[in-house]
């Protein structure tokens, strides 16, 4: 019961997220914000949103003969910025990527970008 309440509060989490990423996206274009900029404000959205799920899933690796394991930090990046780039291969820019891979939680730093950027 206790684990179906943490799942149902984290997928309730993440469609919450997603909602804002939405609704942000709406009044970027009611408010006539220029395209670049407002792709690039989504893009970084829908980024985090990726950053996040993968970084609560890549810290468990699954092999057989074994329960679970965990990763050591420096693996669980690499593997999460992999499956990124497999998932979703053009969502950042090399250059982005390069001052991300700095930051363990940085989907929560892409927010602070997001806010710059609207300003």
């Amino acid at each position: 019961s206790s684990s179906m309440s943490r799942w149902f509060g984290c997928v309730n989490g993440f469609l919450e997220l997603l909602d804002a990423v939405r609704n942000m996206q709406t009044q970027l274009i009611a408010l006539g914000v220029d395209r670049a900029r407002a792709e690039t404000i989504n893009r970084y959205g829908i980024l985090s949103v990726w950053l996040l799920h993968l970084s609560l899933n890549s810290g468990i690796q699954e092999q057989p003969g074994y329960n679970q394991l965990r990763l050591p930090k420096a693996v669980k990046l690499e593997k999460m910025w992999t499956w990124l780039e497999q998932a979703r291969p053009h969502l950042v820019k090399p250059e982005e990527k390069a001052l991300l891979l700095d930051f363990p939680e940085s989907y929560a730093l892409l927010w602070t970008w997001v806010a710059s950027l609207i300003g």
